[in-house]
């Protein structure tokens, strides 16, 4: 962590707080705050970036934005499991050290050199 990143880490709820000051703290205001929070975490990528996602199932609730049940049904779709589930089997293949082993055996098998006899 670098001087600059609490800073930054503050700069977020600080931005949405006074986006939503200037607009006299209504909901559409609050929104556009926490949008701003997000961008500011999210291109600066102080918070990780899940951490970043989850803004909106907390903070949407808490300031009488839209309701929880509602909110949740988007981040339990059924494509996001797909994706995490892609995401899940990449990782297990790089920590294992098969995303190296299988195109070398792919290298060798179709490999147009013949050997010496």
């Amino acid at each position: 962590m670098n001087k600059v990143t609490p800073i930054i880490r503050l700069a977020g709820p600080v931005s949405a707080i006074l986006t939503a000051a200037l607009g006299g703290f209504q909901p559409q205001y609050w929104l556009l705050g926490i949008a701003l929070w997000m961008l500011i975490w999210w291109i600066t990528e102080t918070v990780h970036l899940g951490v970043t996602a989850l803004l909106p199932l907390v903070l949407f609730p808490a300031l009488e934005i839209a309701q929880a049940k509602s909110l949740a049904a988007y981040y339990a779709h059924p494509l996001v499991y797909l994706f995490f589930g892609g995401f899940v089997l990449a990782l297990a293949l790089e920590k294992t050290g098969l995303h190296y082993c299988r195109p070398q055996r792919t290298r060798v098998r179709v490999s147009t050199r013949r050997q010496r006899t």
